[in-house]
């Protein structure tokens, strides 16, 4: 176990530099990134990480306000130029405890992530009462190769950050111009965010085999910009609560595939009368 960490300048845990790594069975707890990147693991300049079982639990990025964010990046892990692999790892309660940064569980850049078997759960939860802000997002990725293989996500995310409280808009998964893979019998439950899954610029996401259900969002699947041959297959979108557009998936000017999937009891609350929204899919301007 690593616990109780804190730097100033790189991870709160273990700072990794063009290195490789394998860490099994082992525990990154209450670690601190204090005005940097990477409460837990910072992996820098063509690292590598493999990790197996253990756990990424309390760890958080503490930045300085600035304007809107203190841009510090990965409350469990940072990866910069790098590649981490992950096997039946559990992601816990990673916080900020300062104001919204990114990635409360992962922030990914120009790097290859790949998760199986791993657990999200509780992390980027708004706790103003204790000093624990809402997030950015839970899992950020930038310019990186993210494939997750059977992963569930259960209880991430705040509500407060739905309708962009504080100034802040939330995802859960948050795309930059990257290739998203998700499959294998994954599960999304009971997680709040603005929007569940968000493509911000030119991305490729590939969903298979995958269920959402009792998720609470202000968009469920949000893709400006997504590139034609993106996909969901084979998934299942049930008792999921939008505030706006779509109950599970809003697509706006892009192509989307949707492949032998189920829609079931997803509602729009259209909260502000002006608002239009479809109970399971909205659609604008795309085929």
């Amino acid at each position: 176990t690593i616990t109780g960490g804190k730097s100033t300048n790189g991870a709160g845990g273990i700072h990794i530099h063009d290195a490789n790594v394998e860490l099994n069975d082992v525990h990154i707890v209450g670690n601190v990134a204090d005005n940097d990147d990477g409460g837990g693991i910072a992996l820098y300049d063509g690292a590598e990480l493999i990790m197996t079982r253990g756990s990424f639990t309390n760890n958080s990025i503490d930045g300085i306000y600035d304007n809107m964010f203190s841009d510090y990046y990965g409350g469990a892990i940072y990866i910069e130029e790098s590649k981490a692999f992950f096997y039946s790892v559990e992601f816990k309660n990673n916080q900020n405890t300062s104001d919204p940064d990114y990635g409360a569980a992962i922030y990914a850049d120009n790097s290859v992530v790949y998760l199986s078997k791993c657990t999200f759960d509780g992390n980027g939860v708004a706790d103003k009462s204790n000093n624990i802000y809402a997030t950015t997002s839970i899992v950020h990725a930038v310019d990186t190769t993210l494939t997750m293989e059977k992963v569930t996500f259960t209880n991430n995310g705040s509500y407060l950050c739905i309708r962009g409280i504080d100034n802040i808009f939330s995802s859960l998964i948050l795309l930059d111009d990257s290739t998203f893979r998700l499959f294998g019998d994954s599960k999304f439950t009971n997680n709040a965010a603005t929007f569940m899954i968000n493509v911000k610029d030119d991305s490729n996401v590939y969903v298979e085999d995958t269920t959402f259900i009792d998720n609470n969002s202000f968009v469920m699947y949000s893709a400006l910009q997504h590139y034609d041959d993106s996909y969901f297959k084979n998934c299942t979108f049930e008792n999921n609560t939008a505030e706006r557009y779509g109950g599970a998936l809003y697509v706006n000017g892009e192509n989307l595939r949707m492949l032998n999937s189920l829609f079931k009891n997803n509602i729009v609350t259209e909260s502000i009368s002006s608002w239009e929204g479809g109970g399971a899919i909205y659609t604008d301007g795309n085929n």
